[in-house]
């Protein structure tokens, strides 16, 4: 309700994101990093605060259909400098997505792939910031990449073929923090 620093540029990205890629669900902001157990062993995934100690975990499965969020590595680079404080972050933007409704023609979805998807999104991230800059560095689409920081194996083998796909865009968010008197 009242975001700040890196929060309040996520924003902006997560605005653009839905108002150009019509199929996209659900845009989340920063992911955390949680842990359960499944089966006896330590599972890690990316859970998204929903309210009141409640997160909804964001892994691929058709629970919340097409899905974007963000993993920003823990450790910003901060230059304070006044009047403004610039600052600098590495960040993962993670978005999985079913063929069928992001090419909803049988034709299309067929004949598509997971490139078609990575254009439309790079064309979007094109777009002119108001509130940041960023840099892309790199794009992954096989999920040992995409989901690196966590580790359910149901990503690499149920949710990963076609008519599913995902893509990572690893890159850095530069921006300014107006710094008060």
């Amino acid at each position: 309700s009242d975001p700040k620093l890196i929060d309040y540029v996520l924003i902006e990205i997560q605005q653009a994101l839905v108002a150009g890629l019509s199929w996209l669900d659900h845009a989340f902001g920063k992911a955390q990093i949680m842990k359960t157990l499944k089966d006896g062993r330590e599972v890690i995934y990316p859970g998204v605060y929903v309210g009141v100690k409640d997160y909804i975990k964001v892994f691929p499965d058709d629970h919340i259909g097409n899905f974007a969020f963000f993993v920003v590595d823990d450790g910003e680079a901060v230059a304070y400098i006044r009047p403004a404080t610039d600052i600098e972050a590495n960040f993962g933007l993670v978005i999985w997505f079913d063929l069928r409704s992001v090419y909803p023609s049988p034709a299309d979805w067929q004949t598509k792939t997971v490139d078609n998807v990575k254009e439309d999104v790079l064309r979007v991230l094109a777009g002119a910031f108001l509130r940041s800059q960023f840099r892309v560095d790199r794009v992954f689409e096989r999920p040992s990449n995409v989901f690196r920081e966590f580790t359910d194996k149901e990503i690499e083998t149920q949710y990963a073929a076609r008519p599913y796909g995902m893509i990572r865009i690893d890159g850095v968010i530069k921006f300014k923090q107006k710094t008060r008197c």
